[in-house]
């Protein structure tokens, strides 16, 4: 459906008709390719006028014969960066017309405005610029292999998605019909794991994360999954034996008829599912920010290797991994977008982990607004802002629940416990074991080691990290500016970025690992799994478990079900996967305050400090004494708000 001549009268208001070349709708985005693109190269003002009066995110590109020939574009490139930025690629997508640099120091250049605009002017290229992280990471590199390779085939998907989205939005506009709007619970209500939510109304359907299970399943959890996969049919369905044909056939997966599908952050209880629905057949948009897409790409990869070794056949494969790219449309927060024909989507800092987002849906033209948290932090953090609760408006808030049993101790309590922990167990001969989340706990943990060391709390001990937490890490280098601005002041502004203390050390194979198995030096590890349900961990409990020296500090939470809440109840005596039975003799610890969740009293805070109050709280993401125990508090505080602690399968019409 070609844009409508409203549209195009609306653009030629700021723009000649003989400059446009062509306006297309590109997924969300409204493109307009130009003739004589050097002179709108500095115009940011015709965008912002244009998405203000068509409510649509605008973007303006060069035609396709108006670019410089690339070495030329180049080389005016290299003479308009400062030296210090230090280029180390340039890439040329002729799809997309863009120039995409590489450099070491990307703010040398957003710092000056006018020089982002002179870089396009002279070079007449759409430029976009990246971050080369400072740590080699083989999943950003395989990140923008995809990107690079597949340009040709994301065009057309997002040019048939803007297509659709657009046509079912005037058919909405004409319809007139009564709308509606319910949410029903999926995954991840009265229980931490597989978390989802559908938001529906009349016209749209738009699923809200799509997570796999923590620990072991539950009673009433038959499968290992969200309940969405298997909805009227056998619990015996094996996705392996479906294939592309006969995927088509199965109607009862829910997600196959949703417009979009929004993930707040990329921690697999959210993520985890997302390439089993790829494998099933959806072909539908992702929304998401590009941390939390590149971060699934690695805990994805890491979850193939793993289940490779241990299963033979992984749930998905690298094929899926790449859909899921090719299919993810980051969008940066406060930037409103839409996901459905009457949904718009707006994201918002969560404070959970890096590129975590609360997702802010505004259904209809002020309909109805639902906030959906994900998982936030509201409240300090060595990482990240605490989470944002101020929104345009709000009738109804779908809220996490982890800790709302109890209170969470001040990060700075946690520091100096942690650095006691560990330094009376270096000083007494022994080694530390800290399970983590490759992702958001075992950087924290790093930079609070980094604090403690520096700040005194501690003396400098060798640290080294396992499984996968190098790729992670590095992903991490690449987004200083989704960081606590002291933080990101400190590594884009003066250089000193913490997470390369000459003391860190990532082990990047087994033998690197059996090094460190075998030292005879105090240490201190951190490794996957942070639960203990697999990964590096296992061999490190199996060779320093039984030792009285050692220490095993838990950081994070641990789910009902896993290794990590058996030993933090009471077990001495566990199986490993592989059958062996060890004793756990070492001294074993818990430090709350570097998790990535609110404590009660935070949660509270969150919701009673939010702008404007909503009249419905509906909690999830959080077993049953957490959830009950929140919802008598927020009971109590008599708020005027109605509080639902609905369960799994459960619907609620909210309008």
């Amino acid at each position: 459906m070609p844009v409508s001549a409203e549209i195009k009268a609306q653009i030629f208001k700021h723009i000649p008709k003989t400059d446009v070349v062509e306006v297309v709708f590109e997924g969300p985005f409204l493109v307009i390719y130009l003739r004589n693109f050097h002179i709108y190269a500095e115009r940011d003002d015709i965008p912002r006028r244009l998405a203000q009066e068509l409510k649509k995110r605008i973007r303006l590109k060069p035609a396709e014969d108006e670019a410089l020939d690339p070495e030329e574009a180049e080389e005016k490139a290299r003479r308009l960066i400062p030296k210090k930025a230090i280029i180390h690629d340039v890439f040329f997508d002729t799809v997309n017309m863009e120039m995409q640099i590489e450099l070491e120091r990307p703010e040398l250049v957003f710092v000056k405005p006018d020089l982002l605009k002179a870089l396009r002017r002279e070079t007449r290229w759409d430029v976009i610029l990246h971050r080369k992280p400072p740590i080699e990471s083989l999943i950003l590199d395989f990140i923008k292999g995809v990107l690079q390779s597949t340009a040709k085939e994301r065009k057309r998907f997002l040019r048939t998605l803007g297509e659709e989205l657009y046509h079912k939005e005037m058919q909405v506009r004409a319809s007139g019909k009564k709308n509606f709007v319910r949410v029903v619970a999926l995954g991840g209500y009265r229980e931490v794991g597989r978390s989802c939510t559908l938001v529906q109304t009349r016209n749209s359907r738009v699923i809200v994360d799509f997570g796999a299970p923590m620990g072991k399943p539950r009673d009433d959890a038959e499968e290992n999954g969200p309940y969405y996969l298997y909805v009227a049919q056998p619990f015996d369905i094996d996705i392996h034996d479906i294939d592309e044909k006969k995927r088509s056939k199965y109607p009862f997966l829910i997600p196959m008829s949703a417009n979009s599908l929004i993930l707040t952050h990329a921690h697999m209880d959210h993520a985890g599912k997302i390439p089993t629905l790829i494998r099933l057949g959806y072909r539908g948009p992702i929304y998401l920010t590009k941390p939390t897409r590149d971060i699934a790409v690695a805990l994805y990869h890491d979850y193939v290797k793993l289940n490779r070794m241990e299963r033979g056949r992984p749930e998905f494969d690298i094929p899926d991994i790449k859909r899921f790219i090719v299919q993810s449309i980051p969008i940066g927060y406060h930037e409103t977008t839409d996901v459905a024909p009457d949904i718009k989507l707006t994201f918002y800092h969560a404070g959970h982990i890096l590129g975590s987002a609360i997702a802010h849906l505004h259904i209809g033209e002020g309909f109805y607004n639902i906030v959906i948290t994900g998982d936030i932090r509201y409240g300090e953090s060595l990482m990240f802002r605490k989470a944002e609760n101020r929104f345009p408006r709000v009738e109804a808030v779908i809220v996490e629940s982890t800790y709302g049993a109890r209170d969470i101790p001040p990060r700075k309590k946690a520091v100096a416990d942690l650095a006691r922990i560990i330094d009376e167990t270096v000083k007494g001969g022994g080694k530390v074991i800290i399970p983590v989340f490759a992702v958001g706990r075992a950087q924290e943990v790093m930079l609070a080691i980094e604090e403690a060391v520096s700040g005194g709390l501690m003396d400098r001990v060798e640290v080294f990290m396992d499984g996968m937490i190098d790729e992670t890490t590095a992903i991490h280098t690449v987004y200083p500016e989704y960081m606590a601005p002291l933080l990101r002041d400190r590594i884009t502004k003066y250089g000193e970025n913490p997470f390369l203390a000459p003391y860190f050390h990532f082990i990047r194979n087994a033998s690197q690992r059996e090094e460190v198995l075998d030292s005879a030096e105090p240490l201190v590890v951190l490794t996957t799994s942070g639960m203990l349900t697999g990964g590096p961990v296992m061999e490190y409990l199996r060779a320093w478990g039984p030792n009285k020296l050692n220490s095993l500090i838990f950081v994070g939470y641990q789910a009902e079900g896993t290794l990590g809440r058996e030993i933090q109840q009471g077990a001495r005596t566990i199986v490993l996967p592989d059958g062996e039975e060890i004793s756990l003799n070492l001294r074993i610890e818990t430090v709350d305050g570097f998790s990535g969740h609110s404590g009660s009293r935070d949660l509270l805070r969150f919701l009673v400090h939010m702008h404007p109050r909503p009249k419905k709280v509906i909690l999830c993401h959080g077993d049953e004494e957490a959830i009950k125990a929140f919802r008598r508090r927020l009971q109590e505080v008599r708020l005027g708000w109605e509080v639902l602690a609905p369960r799994n399968l459960d619907a609620i019409r909210l309008r």
